[in-house]
Protein backbone atom coordinates (compact mmCIF):
# COMPACT_ATOMS: atom_id res chain seq x y z
CA UNK A 1 0.00 0.00 0.00
CA UNK A 2 1.93 3.25 -1.10
CA UNK A 3 0.72 6.79 0.30
CA UNK A 4 2.14 9.05 2.93
CA UNK A 5 2.22 7.12 6.69
CA UNK A 6 1.28 10.65 8.09
CA UNK A 7 -1.38 13.63 7.11
CA UNK A 8 -2.31 16.72 8.72
CA UNK A 9 -6.33 17.96 9.81
CA UNK A 10 -4.94 20.58 8.29
CA UNK A 11 -2.94 20.31 4.80
CA UNK A 12 -3.29 18.78 1.38
CA UNK A 13 -5.42 16.04 0.65
CA UNK A 14 -3.60 12.90 0.54
CA UNK A 15 -4.51 9.42 -0.99
CA UNK A 16 -3.43 5.58 -0.12
CA UNK A 17 -2.95 3.72 -3.41
CA UNK A 18 -2.89 0.31 -3.13
CA UNK A 19 -0.96 -1.97 -5.67
CA UNK A 20 -1.64 -5.59 -6.69
CA UNK A 21 1.06 -7.34 -8.64
CA UNK A 22 0.31 -10.70 -9.85
CA UNK A 23 2.81 -13.77 -10.20
CA UNK A 24 3.53 -12.64 -13.13
CA UNK A 25 4.69 -9.21 -12.16
CA UNK A 26 2.23 -7.18 -13.37
CA UNK A 27 0.95 -3.94 -11.46
CA UNK A 28 -2.21 -2.45 -11.21
CA UNK A 29 -3.04 0.32 -8.96
CA UNK A 30 -7.03 -1.08 -7.13
CA UNK A 31 -8.95 2.08 -8.13
CA UNK A 32 -11.68 1.03 -5.51
CA UNK A 33 -11.06 -1.24 -2.89
CA UNK A 34 -12.55 -2.44 0.63
CA UNK A 35 -10.73 -0.80 3.53
CA UNK A 36 -10.96 -1.08 7.44
CA UNK A 37 -9.64 1.10 9.76
CA UNK A 38 -8.29 -0.06 13.34
CA UNK A 39 -9.48 3.55 15.12
CA UNK A 40 -12.46 5.29 13.08
CA UNK A 41 -12.36 8.09 15.62
CA UNK A 42 -8.97 9.27 14.24
CA UNK A 43 -9.09 8.48 10.55
CA UNK A 44 -11.73 7.54 7.94
CA UNK A 45 -11.14 6.12 4.01
CA UNK A 46 -12.94 6.84 1.52
CA UNK A 47 -13.72 3.92 -1.14
CA UNK A 48 -11.05 5.84 -3.21
CA UNK A 49 -8.54 5.63 -1.19
CA UNK A 50 -8.67 9.20 0.20
CA UNK A 51 -7.67 9.60 3.85
CA UNK A 52 -9.96 11.88 5.94
CA UNK A 53 -8.63 12.65 9.20
CA UNK A 54 -10.31 12.87 12.65
CA UNK A 55 -9.06 13.64 15.50
CA UNK A 56 -4.85 13.40 16.44
CA UNK A 57 -3.32 9.88 16.71
CA UNK A 58 -2.53 6.59 14.80
CA UNK A 59 -4.09 4.47 13.70
CA UNK A 60 -3.81 1.05 11.20
CA UNK A 61 -5.29 1.16 7.90
CA UNK A 62 -6.19 -2.28 6.27
CA UNK A 63 -6.88 -2.70 2.33
CA UNK A 64 -8.97 -6.02 1.37
CA UNK A 65 -9.18 -7.12 -2.44
CA UNK A 66 -9.86 -11.12 -3.10
CA UNK A 67 -8.52 -12.55 -0.30
CA UNK A 68 -5.71 -10.44 -0.14
CA UNK A 69 -4.89 -7.41 2.43
CA UNK A 70 -1.95 -4.91 3.52
CA UNK A 71 -2.10 -2.53 6.52
CA UNK A 72 -0.28 0.69 7.10
CA UNK A 73 -0.10 2.78 10.35
CA UNK A 74 -1.47 5.85 10.14
CA UNK A 75 -0.41 9.20 12.04
CA UNK A 76 -2.70 12.52 12.10
CA UNK A 77 -1.03 15.32 13.12
CA UNK A 78 -2.43 18.53 13.54
CA UNK A 79 -0.80 20.34 10.06
CA UNK A 80 0.59 19.49 7.47
CA UNK A 81 2.67 21.59 4.48
CA UNK A 82 0.91 22.10 1.42
CA UNK A 83 4.46 22.85 0.05
CA UNK A 84 8.52 22.45 0.94
CA UNK A 85 11.29 24.25 0.29
CA UNK A 86 14.04 22.57 -1.89
CA UNK A 87 17.43 24.25 -2.28
CA UNK A 88 19.49 22.22 -4.66
CA UNK A 89 23.07 23.23 -5.01
CA UNK A 90 25.24 21.22 -7.76
CA UNK A 91 29.36 21.55 -7.91
CA UNK A 92 30.66 21.66 -11.46
CA UNK A 93 34.17 20.48 -12.80
CA UNK A 94 36.46 23.50 -13.33
CA UNK A 95 36.10 22.91 -17.10
CA UNK A 96 32.67 23.76 -17.07
CA UNK A 97 32.04 26.77 -19.38
CA UNK A 98 31.71 30.06 -17.94
CA UNK A 99 28.54 30.51 -19.89
CA UNK A 100 27.40 26.84 -18.95
CA UNK A 101 22.72 27.11 -18.48
CA UNK A 102 22.42 23.85 -16.03
CA UNK A 103 19.29 21.75 -14.91
CA UNK A 104 18.73 19.66 -12.22
CA UNK A 105 14.65 19.17 -13.35
CA UNK A 106 15.04 23.27 -12.75
CA UNK A 107 17.02 26.04 -13.90
CA UNK A 108 19.93 26.31 -11.59
CA UNK A 109 21.91 30.05 -11.13
CA UNK A 110 25.33 30.15 -11.35
CA UNK A 111 27.06 31.16 -7.78
CA UNK A 112 30.54 32.46 -9.19
CA UNK A 113 31.50 33.53 -5.88
CA UNK A 114 31.07 30.12 -4.16
CA UNK A 115 31.67 28.05 -7.76
CA UNK A 116 28.56 25.97 -7.55
CA UNK A 117 24.82 26.51 -9.11
CA UNK A 118 22.17 26.92 -7.25
CA UNK A 119 18.17 27.62 -6.57
CA UNK A 120 15.72 26.73 -4.93
CA UNK A 121 11.73 25.34 -5.63
CA UNK A 122 8.51 25.09 -3.50
CA UNK A 123 7.45 22.23 -4.30
CA UNK A 124 4.31 20.19 -3.51
CA UNK A 125 4.32 17.77 -0.35
CA UNK A 126 4.94 14.46 -1.36
CA UNK A 127 5.91 15.08 -4.81
CA UNK A 128 8.19 12.39 -6.26
CA UNK A 129 10.61 13.26 -9.05
CA UNK A 130 13.72 11.31 -10.66
CA UNK A 131 16.31 13.84 -12.33
CA UNK A 132 19.66 13.89 -14.17
CA UNK A 133 22.21 17.26 -14.13
CA UNK A 134 22.20 18.40 -17.71
CA UNK A 135 23.20 21.24 -19.79
CA UNK A 136 21.30 23.10 -22.24
CA UNK A 137 24.55 21.51 -24.78
CA UNK A 138 23.26 18.14 -24.50
CA UNK A 139 26.00 17.39 -21.59
CA UNK A 140 24.86 15.07 -18.85
CA UNK A 141 26.28 15.63 -15.50
CA UNK A 142 28.42 12.02 -14.70
CA UNK A 143 30.49 10.74 -11.38
CA UNK A 144 34.19 10.09 -11.21
CA UNK A 145 33.33 6.82 -12.88
CA UNK A 146 31.55 8.10 -15.74
CA UNK A 147 27.99 6.70 -14.89
CA UNK A 148 25.55 9.58 -14.95
CA UNK A 149 23.88 10.92 -12.05
CA UNK A 150 20.39 9.93 -11.52
CA UNK A 151 18.74 11.05 -8.36
CA UNK A 152 15.31 10.65 -6.98
CA UNK A 153 13.46 13.25 -4.89
CA UNK A 154 10.54 12.94 -2.69
CA UNK A 155 9.01 16.16 -1.20
CA UNK A 156 8.61 15.02 2.37
CA UNK A 157 10.43 18.15 4.11
CA UNK A 158 12.09 20.67 3.10
CA UNK A 159 15.55 20.41 2.51
CA UNK A 160 19.44 20.42 0.73
CA UNK A 161 20.15 18.40 -2.21
CA UNK A 162 23.89 18.62 -3.07
CA UNK A 163 25.26 16.83 -6.15
CA UNK A 164 28.88 16.67 -7.23
CA UNK A 165 29.23 16.60 -10.91
CA UNK A 166 32.64 15.12 -11.56
CA UNK A 167 32.93 15.21 -15.56
CA UNK A 168 30.48 16.09 -18.25
CA UNK A 169 29.39 13.82 -21.07
CA UNK A 170 30.28 14.57 -24.69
Amino acid sequence: MHGSDEIGIRGPAIQLNPILESDHGLKSTLLRATYEVQDPGILEVADDGTLVPKSEGETVVTVRHRGLRASKAIRVVPEMPKFVTLHMIVHVPPNTPDDAKIYAWFPLKCNSDKGFYENQLRIPLHAEFVFQVTRTDGAVGMDRDGKTIERRYKAAAAGTIEIHVEQWSL
